[in-house]
């Protein structure tokens, strides 16, 4: 391969992960309640938001620019949905394909809802109240 296009493409590959890196900055910044209620979370070439063992906030690259897709999430996500051949797979997994222009309310809205859904035990004897 020639090094230039070489270099190229190694630019434009880190170029992308900034753009990924910069919006989740954005994002915590202009979303303060969601993010205190989050963890930074290591995926294995990004980082990405990790509400408790429900729900996570990953940057993905969409339509040319970066966005940042709710998913579920669970350690135990093969004994909730054992028909679910790959967890790797969006389907199953993706909430919102772009959370970043939601308001920081909507987005709580969001992950209440799912975790009511994979953890409902969090929430029992709150109905009866």
């Amino acid at each position: 391969m020639r090094p230039e296009l070489n270099i190229r493409k190694k630019v434009t590959a880190l170029e992308r992960r900034k753009a990924q890196l910069d919006a989740l900055i954005d994002f915590i910044k202009t979303h303060p309640l969601t993010a205190s209620e989050s963890r930074l979370f290591g995926f294995a070439h990004k980082t990405g938001l990790l509400f408790e063992d429900y729900a996570v906030i990953r940057p993905i690259w969409k339509d040319n620019k970066p966005a940042l897709r709710l998913e579920r999430h669970s350690e135990a996500w093969f004994e909730l949905y054992p028909e679910d051949d790959d967890p790797q797979e969006p389907g199953t997994h993706s909430v919102c394909d772009d959370v970043t222009g939601l308001s920081d309310t909507e987005v709580l809205g969001l992950l209440e809802k799912l975790h009511r859904e994979l953890v409902p035990e969090d929430f029992e004897g709150e109905d009866d109240a």
